[in-house]
């Protein structure tokens, strides 16, 4: 992505597809034809009644967390990754190593309006970073990974900012995994690590302890739901940038939630057809009118 893109260009392209979709043209006029698929299905999956034909929003959406991925491995050379970090300095925000490997979607939600004010790509780019960590903040599969501090979940009075967050990363917390006990199969369990108040770093900072445990309260009850998480010391962005482009990944998670909201494919047999009209029979008449064919 090498622009920026606005809202009435998304819909634009939505109407584009519609169109090719739902009109076809008969002697030079377009003509609307029936809706086999409802506009909420074309992402889903084939299996699903959908066409897996994605939004733009959501295309954009991928491409542009490829930029970010791309410029953390290093492959837009030093100019793009030069730009994006001196912007950051010049605005007293971490870099964009903290940003990708300690920092949730809140603080990435703050550079994003403060970087926007100059360069609208970036500051778009990481406003959809900042959307994406959200939704996986909540996700019942995946918030384990999610990143301490700048937690969407949070309320303002207990928000651990990006100075305490290095602080974190120096003390080795990352994820909100880490944060809970293990059991003997290593497997996350709803009670607080204790001995995260005995750390050399976090000894002094007891209101930022207070906020540690005032998040891992807000997470237990989701442990006892899914009882397979273990303890993870790299964060979802992380991981994800390592195991291949952030746009596939993130095309994979967007059908994933559009099938679970569908819940069951719509079949034929579901479709409300109207009754054909049938002539009343006559007495001693055949069920078909038509001579048998052995006739």
């Amino acid at each position: 992505m090498a622009l920026p893109i606005y809202e009435q260009q998304y819909r634009m392209l939505n109407d584009l597809i519609t169109e090719l979709l739902w009109t076809k043209t008969v002697d030079g006029q377009n003509i609307k034809r029936r809706r086999l698929v409802a506009r909420n299905r074309l992402a889903a999956s084939f299996s699903m009644g959908g066409l897996q034909i994605y939004d733009p929003e959501q295309t954009v959406a991928g491409l542009q967390m490829n930029l970010i991925q791309r410029i953390q491995a290093g492959e837009q050379g030093n100019v793009l990754e030069s730009i994006i970090q001196n912007m950051l300095q010049m605005k007293n925000r971490p870099s964009l190593m903290t940003h990708v490997q300690v920092l949730g979607s809140k603080e990435w939600k703050k550079s994003a309006e403060i970087i926007g004010k100059s360069n609208q790509l970036l500051g778009q780019t990481f406003h959809t970073v900042a959307q994406y960590l959200q939704e996986m903040e909540v996700d019942a599969k995946m918030w384990y990974e999610t990143p301490i501090s700048g937690n969407s979940t949070q309320p303002e009075l207990y928000r651990i900012n990006a100075s305490e967050a290095v602080l974190l990363q120096t003390s080795g917390l990352h994820t909100i995994s880490q944060l809970f006990k293990l059991d003997e199969r290593n497997n996350l369990i709803g009670q607080y690590r204790e001995e995260i108040d005995t750390f050399e770093e976090l000894r002094t900072k007891p209101w930022l302890l207070v906020k540690l445990r005032h998040l891992a309260n807000k997470y237990s009850n989701k442990i006892i739901r899914n009882p397979e998480m273990t303890r993870v010391n790299m964060t979802i962005l992380q991981r994800q940038m390592k195991n291949g482009k952030m746009s596939r990944q993130y095309r994979e998670y967007t059908r994933a939630k559009i099938d679970t909201a569908i819940d069951t494919p719509p079949a034929l047999n579901t479709r409300i057809y109207p009754e054909p009209e049938v002539a009343p029979r006559r007495p001693g008449q055949c069920r078909d009118p038509r001579p048998h064919p052995r006739a």
